[in-house]
C-alpha cells in the first residue's frame, strides 16, 4: 500500500482556516477577522438605497426583503444580484419559483418579454442567455429539487466552485421553502424558519458571503413569543 501524499500548501491553508473558523475561543483580533461584516461596501445598484446605506452593504451580511406575495420582492433582489454579478460570484437558489420561474424573472430583468420567455421562443431564450453571460463571470443556479440544494450543501458547493478572490453573493428565494440537511418532521413553522435564517446568517458571517433572501414572514415571527 502506497503512503498518502502530504497535503500541498493550499490544502494546509484551507485546513488551518477551517480550524480557525471552528475554534470556540478567539482573541480580539481573531474575532474581528471572523466577524465578516468588515471591508468595503458593495453597491446594490439603486442610487437612493445605496445613499441611505452610505455606499451599500458589507460582506458577511444577510439582507432580507420581506412583504406580501406579488409586490416585487423577488424582482428587486434579482436586480440587486444581477448588478453585483458584474464584479462578484453569484449563486441562486430559487426554491419557490423553481428554475423555470427563475429564468423568466431573470430574462425579464434583461429586457426580454415575459410572454416570449413563457412560450420558450428560441430567440428570446438566446437573448436572455447572452445578456446573463455578458459581463457576469460567475452566475450559477442550482436545481431546488436536487439533494445538494439544502442550505448547508448549497453554500458548501458555492464556496468550492466560486473563483478564488471573488466576493460571493447568494440569492435565496424564499426563506420559507429552502431545506435544511436535518429537517425535523415535528418542528413548528416558526422554529423551522428561525433555524433556516440562523444557518444562512452563520454561514454568511463565517465565509464573508453577501446573502440576499426573499421572505414573506416578518422577522419578529421567526420564533414563537414566550
Amino acid at each position: 500500500m502506497l503512503p498518502e501524499e502530504p497535503p500541498d500548501e493550499e490544502e494546509i491553508a484551507r485546513q488551518l482556516d477551517e480550524a480557525r473558523r471552528n475554534a470556540a475561543w478567539m482573541t480580539a483580533e481573531q474575532a474581528f477577522e471572523s466577524a465578516g461584516a468588515t471591508g468595503p461596501r458593495f453597491e446594490l445598484g439603486f442610487t437612493a438605497m445605496d445613499k441611505m446605506l452610505e455606499g451599500g452593504i458589507y460582506a458577511g451580511t444577510v439582507t432580507t426583503c420581506q412583504g406580501k406575495p406579488g409586490i416585487g420582492k423577488t424582482m428587486y433582489l434579482t436586480q440587486v444580484a444581477l448588478h453585483l454579478a458584474e464584479t462578484c460570484a453569484v449563486a441562486c437558489l430559487f426554491a419557490d419559483e423553481g428554475v423555470r420561474g427563475a429564468l423568466i424573472t431573470l430574462g425579464q430583468q434583461m429586457g426580454v418579454p415575459r410572454n416570449d420567455l413563457i412560450a420558450r421562443e428560441p430567440s428570446a431564450i438566446k437573448r436572455a442567455i447572452d445578456a446573463l453571460n455578458d459581463r457576469r463571470p460567475f452566475f450559477r443556479l442550482i436545481r431546488p429539487s436536487h439533494p445538494r440544494a439544502a442550505i448547508e450543501s448549497f453554500f458548501e458547493d458555492f464556496i468550492r466552485l466560486a473563483p478564488p478572490g471573488m466576493q460571493k453573493v447568494a440569492l435565496i428565494d424564499s426563506g420559507q421553502r429552502i431545506r435544511l440537511q436535518d429537517m425535523k418532521p415535528r418542528e413548528g413553522q416558526f422554529e423551522g424558519i428561525g433555524r433556516r435564517f440562523e444557518t444562512i446568517r452563520d454561514i454568511s458571517v463565517d465565509h464573508s458571503i453577501i446573502s440576499l433572501v426573499v421572505s414573506q414572514v416578518n422577522r419578529g415571527q421567526y420564533r414563537k413569543k414566550a
